[in-house]
């Protein structure tokens, strides 16, 4: 049995290999397993010994919000990229109408210290026309210096 369409004409046995093996490549292709490319960040603070956390949120007061305690510096954390060098930032909406997704590092000293000071670097994810900060080797904290520094 023939079928005539757009190619000539088809045998149904040709047509039915067709389509099983266009399931199979579809089905194949889900399987894939998507691997998270990551950067690993070192954070260095003078003095040493400062707590340091990392938040990721839509905007820096989210961030600061969601913040997570990553260890007493010197220490490295892991960050997930976007397009191997960005942040990503999971559950941001990549148009985020007007508020660019933040990743905010900061660094508190120890309790017991005098004249040192808390700090905070933010950087920004890509949003819609804007490409977003690069994820830095290393992040450094003076915390003798009584001010806030921001990327951008």
């Amino acid at each position: 049995m023939a079928i005539a369409g757009f190619f000539g004409i088809w045998h149904l046995e040709n047509m039915i290999r067709l389509l099983a093996l266009l399931c199979v490549v579809a089905v194949a292709g889900c399987a894939t397993p998507k691997t998270k490319t990551t950067k690993t960040v070192r954070i260095e603070t003078d003095p040493p010994g400062a707590r340091i956390y990392l938040g990721l949120g839509s905007y820096p007061e989210a961030s600061r919000k969601a913040r997570q305690y990553v260890g007493q510096s010197p220490c490295t954390t892991e960050i997930e990229t976007f397009r191997g060098d960005r942040f990503k930032i999971a559950g941001i909406p990549f148009y985020n109408m007007g508020k660019r997704a933040t990743a905010v590092f900061y660094a508190e000293p120890a309790s017991d210290a005098t004249n040192l000071f808390p700090q905070s670097q933010t950087f920004y994810a890509p949003a819609a026309g804007q490409p977003g900060d690069k994820i830095p080797d290393a992040v450094f904290f003076d915390l003798h210096q009584n001010s806030e520094k921001k990327t951008r």
